[in-house]
């Protein structure tokens, strides 16, 4: 993955001299809304039946560019992802002919599929303040950025019901909740963009991006018993952006 970026942002560079997708000097406000889904790590999933989940977030960052197709930006950000624990995935029991039945076997074969999820064994949810900071390469209407992220916790909750432990007194306990860190992140995204051109200073994009951190673990559980081996979230997004151009201030000679 890191060499196809790589490779990538070579290519951008080599065909940005003769494909500019924006002025130099150009400032330039973009607005992000992207609709999302939340993955856990490999632990999460397969040691606890973390389902993905959703992520909600809504961005801005303002980018200035230093050459017609490289800049340089930052941003400021609200997001958070919303996942719950599967609770019994048993079957029903009933015989499988009985599926093939309309309307009762139907809705028996639903409560099979997606009935764990709302009997489920914990919730999980937090939300952050982010603030991104990377470059960007543009040719034409194509568009390529990555950078970091930081990101902290603004509120949240969460909770594993089927963790069992006893307490000082020697009384069984079930139950782990989780403290919410601050943490570092990546970003990488893919996609068009039409604003900035000499005739269209405001326009609109689409990217791909995918998103994680840097650190082991985004949470910290309130028992150690809890262990999957990383705590952490990869995030897939469609990123629809309208761009407004805020002025155009070059620095240095223009061609």
């Amino acid at each position: 993955m890191k060499r196809f970026f790589l490779l990538l942002a070579v290519v951008l560079i080599l065909a940005a001299g003769n494909a500019h997708a924006h002025n130099k000097g150009d400032l330039m406000l973009n607005i992000d809304h992207p609709l999302s889904l939340a993955f856990p790590s490999i632990g999460l999933m397969g040691q606890y039946s973390m389902m993905p989940g959703f992520n909600f977030s809504l961005g801005s960052a303002v980018d200035y560019y230093f050459t017609d197709f490289f800049s340089l930006g930052a941003g400021l950000g609200l997001s958070g992802n919303y996942n719950v624990f599967l609770g019994d995935t048993s079957s029903s029991g009933v015989p499988p002919e009985v599926y093939i039945i309309p309307v009762i076997g139907w809705a028996i074969l639903f409560w099979d599929l997606f009935g764990p999820m709302l009997d489920n064994n914990g919730r999980y949810f937090a939300a952050y303040v982010n603030i991104p900071f990377g470059f960007r390469f543009s040719a034409k209407a194509f568009s390529f950025g990555a950078g970091a992220t930081a990101n902290i916790p603004l509120w949240g909750f969460g909770n594993y019901e089927s963790l069992e432990w006893e307490d000082s007194d020697g009384d069984k306990q079930n139950g782990v909740s989780f403290k919410h860190l601050p943490y570092m992140g990546w970003y990488a995204d893919i996609g068009f963009d039409m604003s900035g051109k000499k005739d269209r200073g405001n326009g609109f994009g689409m990217l791909f991006r995918m998103k994680g951190s840097f650190t082991r673990d985004i949470a910290e559980p309130s028992r150690r018993e809890f262990d999957p081996r990383t705590f952490r979230f990869i995030t897939i997004d469609m990123v629809f952006r309208a761009a407004f151009e805020l002025a155009n201030i070059p620095i240095g000679r223009v061609d």
